[in-house]
């Protein structure tokens, strides 16, 4: 039986590389025997519009060209196995079931799981970047953005698909020793040996940012002077932009320890480890660390950062009298006095 793959990409553990690798990719995959199709993605790299189509189905199954049902209907045509991604960390199991209970596929699963100090930090700086979350967030502010107990996530997925359907693989950049990190890993995961004919996408502007920059970062957006290529200029001027915690490494522990149990059942279930081997590598959050989250901008690091700001636009502003000028000249225009 063929299989319908969907990976549900948890925010912040390689999503949307691993959706524009598989973009980049869909004519060597599909040569593979593994389909990404364009229907459902609305010319993008993720599936979202067809997720949502899914989602809203009891609406939308009144129009008779809707998109989940053209999808149902390609599938059914399609000779190669399915693969779909989008990310999906709120989503509902037994709507899925239900949705997908007709396609004449065998359901599989596919999810990276992150270690949740790590992956929460890496979402507080992506949300914070984007306006959505204030720099001052607690812990228990910062819980409400995702979910974290991957244990009764994968109950829920389990329990609709079938354990076995549900394939669960780690983000862990350091356990990657080949340069193809999570592509080749991927590419593994879905029954595939790696193939160099692969090609691996541009990495994405999107640095973790410390507080001082996000602080600048913020300010620069709320004042409405803020583009990408401004900020991606003015970082790339900084000697480092730094990586500082939101949390002290105690708090970051404490969090941890919420899952212990839990992260230990599912290395137990899904990878067959010993009760003592974790499911996430180490080095773990050090208590005896000092490390304290900062209270606000550290004033060097904001001074270099608004100095790189003023030599931007200095600069622009010369060209920009420069390209003036050739304006004039070849318009035969006089200089203004």
């Amino acid at each position: 039986m063929k299989r319908l793959i969907i990976h549900i990409g948890l925010a912040k553990t390689g999503s949307s590389s691993l959706q524009r690798f598989f973009q980049l990719n869909q004519d060597l995959l599909r040569a593979k025997g593994i389909c990404y199709p364009t229907l459902g993605r609305g010319g993008e790299k993720a599936h979202l519009p067809l997720f949502h189509s899914q989602a809203n189905y009891l609406e939308e199954r009144k129009n008779p060209n809707n998109l989940f049902d053209r999808f149902k209907r390609e599938l059914a045509r399609m000779p190669e196995d399915c693969l779909v991604s989008a990310e999906a960390d709120r989503a509902k199991p037994d709507i899925w079931g239900e949705r997908w209970a007709d396609c004449g596929r065998k359901v599989e699963i596919l999810v990276y799981l992150r270690r949740q100090d790590e992956r929460l930090e890496s979402l507080l700086n992506q949300k914070i970047k984007s306006l959505v979350a204030p720099l001052e967030i607690t812990l228990e502010e910062a819980v409400k953005l995702s979910q974290w107990d991957y244990e009764i996530m994968l109950r829920r997925w389990a329990r609709v698909f079938g354990k076995d359907a549900v394939h669960v693989r780690i983000y862990n950049k350091q356990a990657w020793v080949s340069g193809n990190g999570i592509y080749e890993d991927a590419v593994q995961a879905l029954g595939l040996e790696w193939d160099n004919a692969f090609q691996i996408p541009a990495k994405a502007f999107n640095p973790s940012l410390g507080y001082t920059e996000l602080y600048a970062l913020r300010h620069m957006k709320e004042a409405g002077i803020y583009h990408l290529s401004l900020f991606r200029q003015i970082i790339d001027r900084l000697p480092d932009p730094g990586q500082e915690p939101f949390f002290s490494a105690a708090a970051r522990l404490e969090f941890l320890q919420r899952f212990e149990e839990s992260n230990r059942r599912v290395a137990e279930q899904y990878f067959g480890y010993p009760p003592e081997r974790p499911l996430f590598p180490g080095p773990y959050p050090d208590p005896a660390d000092g490390y304290q989250p900062p209270q606000g901008p550290d004033p060097e690091r904001l001074m270099n950062l608004l100095m790189a700001v003023w030599k931007h636009h200095h600069t622009e502003s010369i060209w920009l009298r420069r390209l003036k000028g050739a304006k004039r000249k070849l318009l035969g225009r006089p200089k203004p006095q």
